[in-house]
């Protein structure tokens, strides 16, 4: 999976999964790795939280509709001990059952 001799820990991509949806507001699970995980929590105003379950720290902003159910993640910084920024793709979420 890795190549030998190299040792940086940039991420490209993370996936984002839908948790719940409550009064239009749509929470999301963050997985930047396997040591931890951040929710996010998007606003029905498309305005974006984050709450920190992770032993990283996360700041993200983010667009998301909510009537597509799509969430567009940007300005995305992980910063571990040394700092590592992500690239976060935008991720389409899959309808759920009302």
């Amino acid at each position: 999976m890795s190549v030998a001799g190299t040792k940086k820990p940039v991420i490209d991509s993370v996936f984002v999964t839908l948790i719940s949806v409550k009064n239009d507001s749509l929470t999301f699970k963050l997985k930047p790795n396997k040591k931890g995980e951040v929710f996010l929590i998007a606003l029905p105003s498309g305005q974006f939280t984050s709450v920190i379950r992770s032993r990283n720290y996360l700041s993200a902003t983010a667009i998301v509709n909510i009537k597509e159910r799509r969430v567009s993640i940007l300005n995305t910084v992980l910063i571990p001990k040394k700092g590592v920024k992500l690239k976060i793709l935008n991720d389409t979420i899959p309808k759920t059952k009302k």
